[in-house]
């Protein structure tokens, strides 16, 4: 009797254990631990060496943003098949419903009623899509601030990492010391910076 005693507590020890262990990983994996950290110096190079795929998949997002827009859209992919849409009211509302449809893939008919409230077609999503891998970024979206604004940036954590900040306009001096400088020179480039973007 003693014997099991020992053994069902040597048990439940050792499953306590990977439990613990299990639970320990999934937090720093939700954290980010293991998610690859672009350095500024990085994302500059990659905006330098694609800078007019970056204009072009810019252009052709905020062209399809619906006029009177109540969303916040974010387009993103992981992998090179499926693709996630969300949806998301700027207005805070109990009646208002966010819309996300994550990792399926374009042809999907789970993505239909947020390409109707868009006015997107497959073909629209498969194109930026293709436009967006050019810039070695994996999401797109507008910016809380403003439609005029827009978002992008390669698959890392949010729990502190920099993006891809689009402005509607050249950035004023003031705001360049908040925001740092732009990251080119042309009429494009001067309207673009990296912002450090973080959960906490």
């Amino acid at each position: 009797m003693k014997r099991i005693i020992q053994y069902v507590i040597l048990t439940a020890g050792i499953v306590g254990i990977i439990g613990v262990l299990f639970l320990f990983f999934e937090l720093i994996s939700f954290a980010g631990v293991f998610d690859k950290k672009y350095t500024r110096e990085e994302l500059t190079r990659n905006f330098i060496d694609h800078q007019r795929e970056f204009s072009d998949v810019v252009n052709l997002f905020k062209k399809n943003i619906p006029q009177n827009n109540t969303y916040d859209i974010v387009f993103w992919q992981k992998g090179k098949k499926n693709v996630s849409l969300l949806l998301r009211h700027k207005v805070i509302d109990p009646k208002n419903k966010n819309l996300e449809i994550s990792e399926v893939s374009v042809d999907s008919p789970k993505l239909d009623s947020a390409l109707r409230i868009l006015g997107w077609s497959k073909d629209y999503l498969v194109n930026l899509r293709n436009m967006l891998e050019k810039t070695e970024c994996n999401y797109i979206r507008n910016a809380d601030l403003s439609d005029s604004i827009v978002d992008l940036g390669p698959y890392q954590s949010s729990w502190g990492s920099f993006n891809y900040r689009v402005w509607d306009r050249p950035i004023i001096d003031s705001m360049a010391t908040i925001h740092g400088t732009p990251l080119g020179n042309d009429n494009f480039g001067i309207k673009v910076t990296l912002i450090y973007l973080s959960a906490l």
